[in-house]
């Protein structure tokens, strides 16, 4: 599936309860995992980039804008 979005140029958003997505059909790929520890009235952001080989934690909003 994933393959076939990256071949029709398609842009997507893809909801999940665990983190994926990250496969070697995709060339790159952002990740952003949402954490909510013990209940928590509030939600963490954790963005990771996927460069068709690795996935990256990215540690800065600058960081991320720069490797766009």
């Amino acid at each position: 599936m994933f393959k076939l979005m990256s071949e029709f140029h398609f842009n997507f958003i893809i909801n999940s309860q665990v983190l994926w997505g990250d496969c070697d059909t995709l060339d790159a790929l952002a990740i952003y995992q949402l954490i909510r520890p013990n209940n928590a009235k509030f939600v963490t952001v954790m963005p990771y980039l996927w460069n068709g080989k690795k996935r990256e934690a990215v540690e800065s909003e600058e960081e991320l804008e720069r490797r766009e």
